[in-house]
């Protein structure tokens, strides 16, 4: 089964971190928190704290847009509206464990 995936960002040490939202809105991490910035006023409109730590990557497709912290938790989100779908929690190892071994 494959899964249309659409990212916007530039590759840091926070990956793919940043989506192009809504035609001139980016949506952005901000530690745990999603900023929605305007890009035609270039202001903040608002913020949204759904991860529970740092924020790594956010991926979209046709319906959702995924929010994957640091320690592997991801928060789906509705792409039209933001409203949280479904938040899902791991036990033991975090995303970069493999760092610290």
């Amino acid at each position: 089964m494959s899964m249309e995936i659409f990212t916007y960002g530039v590759t840091t040490s926070r990956y793919n971190s940043s989506l192009l939202w809504n035609k001139n809105k980016l949506i952005t991490s901000l530690g745990s928190n999603l900023g929605i910035w305007d890009l035609d006023t270039l202001t903040r409109e608002r913020v949204l704290q759904y991860n529970s730590n740092v924020v790594m990557v956010l991926i979209e497709n046709k319906n959702f847009i995924f929010s994957v912290s640091y320690s592997g938790e991801v928060c789906i989100l509705d792409k039209y509206s933001l409203d949280l779908v479904l938040k899902t929690t791991v036990e033991g190892r975090c995303v970069r464990s493999y760092l610290e071994e």
